[in-house]
């Protein structure tokens, strides 16, 4: 291992240290936390949609969910995310699609999500951006008065970083903002989210695509929406046209530490998405999976601009209008109830 990859690792180490030894508490007023969800009523929601992981690459997950919802009048009973599929998931169930839309419209940077100075954040944090414009958003757009009254249950994915515990969090959870965050909190990019003395992460850390969960309850048809294209080649995830990642272009830590998370993310995508194929017969549930095409990104998942989202934006929609096309008749299912 040459001196840079060391120092990098070095840095790795010491961000996992800093985002459970600082106390990272943004905005959120509510102040208890509940247990996991680890059991169930027998009112079984039918349908659920479930979005992955990715970053900016969520801007996909928006164009999938435009078309199911303004074009189909899809109905979801349950709505599940990770990551930047937690913010749309929030949005959602919050039920004004038009604004999400407007929001995503607007981003021009990642500026606009992190706050830069990676050597202050470092320090202070315990990443290498900081996440209070996102911490803004989230406190701004997210209301929970709208999301408990609705008859979609939200659910969050997290991880404790004490336990290893990966968590699903529903709407009438208390501090349910501060999940959110936290499901959007990137070990080692952003800092951890401090709730009632336990740090949380990224729900991707352990699922990128939390579709486990859910394939094991008695539901009917699951949608998965991928953030990323699935690969048998792991060097080719969404970098086709990436010079950098076949150039070794490693010296960067923004680079090298991107280029680690797509792999890891890439992983993290393939077991529960092949879980829920190969259960999903047996159990009579309808799954789907709806993804980019390969090499459609010309970005990386932490960089973009205001075209990159509007070009992901419409594939989206495209993808989406081929899983479900128009003619075919897609039942509405009506809401039996949710996960307890």
């Amino acid at each position: 291992m040459d001196r840079g990859k060391s120092i990098f690792t070095l840095i790795l180490i010491s961000l996992l240290f800093f985002s459970c030894a600082t106390k990272t508490e943004y905005l959120m007023s509510e102040k208890k936390i509940t247990a996991p969800l680890k059991d169930y009523n027998g009112k079984n929601p039918k349908r659920v949609l479930v979005l992955s992981g990715g970053a900016f690459y969520g801007a996909f997950e928006l164009g999938v969910i435009l078309y199911l919802i303004k074009e189909l009048d899809m109905k979801f009973d349950v709505v599940c995310g990770t990551s930047v599929g937690a913010l749309n998931a929030a949005m959602v169930v919050r039920g004004n699609i038009n604004k999400v839309e407007d929001i995503w419209r607007s981003l021009d940077s990642r500026d606009d999500i992190f706050r830069p100075g990676i050597l202050e954040n470092v320090i202070a944090k315990g990443g290498l951006y900081g996440i209070e414009p996102l911490a803004k958003m989230v406190d701004k757009y997210v209301d929970v008065e709208r999301l408990r009254k609705s008859d979609t249950q939200l659910l969050v994915g997290v991880v404790c970083l004490e336990t290893g515990e990966f968590m699903l969090v529903d709407q009438n959870t208390p501090n349910i903002k501060s999940f959110i965050l936290a499901s959007a909190s990137v070990p080692g990019m952003t800092p951890a989210i401090k709730i009632d003395g336990k740090h949380y992460v990224d729900g991707g850390l352990r699922y990128v695509m939390p579709v486990r969960q859910i394939v094991n309850l008695n539901v009917e048809e699951i949608i998965m929406v991928s953030a990323f294209s699935l690969e048998d080649n792991v060097a080719a995830v969404e970098s086709k046209n990436l010079k950098r990642f076949e150039s070794g272009d490693y010296e960067k830590i923004t680079h090298f530490t991107e280029r680690a998370v797509q792999i890891v993310m890439h992983q993290l995508l393939w077991e529960p998405i092949d879980y829920a194929f190969s259960v999903a017969p047996y159990k009579g549930i309808d799954v789907k999976l709806i993804q980019p095409d390969q090499g459609f990104f010309k970005k990386g998942a932490f960089e973009f601009d205001r075209e990159e989202i509007r070009r992901a934006i419409e594939h989206g929609y495209e993808q989406a209008k081929k899983a479900f096309p128009k003619h075919q008749k897609h039942n509405a299912p009506l809401t039996y109830g949710r996960l307890k």
